[in-house]
């Protein structure tokens, strides 16, 4: 992919990607039993490793994460951080956009570039029209259709806007 070298995904430490795994495993299994004792110990140094603010509460996802393939990708881009970059240009997010449909991608790259995009392109639907737009889109019009997204803002009956 043709963008600078600070947008690219950091590399995952081994060990780090290991330990996040074995915390995930940990995690769900006390979730499951129903044994909350030592849970929100094991919960903040997953934390700390993957520099998440995760709740206990938040973690009872884990369970559903059922096979090693699947928890080894939760947690390789829970250690990835995907950064906000002010000064990212259009050709990068044409590039980006473009690149997701290279079937060479892993789970985790695209996870990475999809939330990049969701960070630095003020839509929620950008995933929508790269997988689920009715019409076959280019990059230039995924980009530009992005940009045209508002919110709906709704208000408290009573309040003015």
């Amino acid at each position: 992919m043709n963008v600078r070298p600070h947008l690219l995904p950091k590399p995952v430490d081994p060990a780090d990607l290991e330990r996040a795994v074995y915390l995930i495993g940990l995690i769900a299994s006390k979730h499951e039993e129903k044994k909350h004792e030592g849970l929100e110990e094991l919960v903040a140094e997953y934390n700390w490793l993957t520099s998440s603010d995760l709740s206990v509460e938040g973690t009872e996802h884990f369970c559903r994460i059922r096979t090693w393939t699947e928890v080894e990708a939760y947690a390789e881009m829970s250690l990835r951080h995907v950064p906000k970059v002010p000064d990212v240009t259009d050709e990068e997010l044409l590039e980006i956009i473009g690149g997701l449909h290279v079937e060479a991608r892993t789970e985790a790259e695209l996870d990475y570039w999809l939330t990049f995009l969701e960070i630095n392109i003020p839509s929620k639907k950008v995933s929508d029209l790269i997988y689920h737009s009715e019409e076959e889109l280019t990059p230039e019009q995924i980009l530009a259709k992005a940009r045209e997204w508002n919110p709906i803002v709704l208000y408290p009956p009573g309040s003015s806007s």
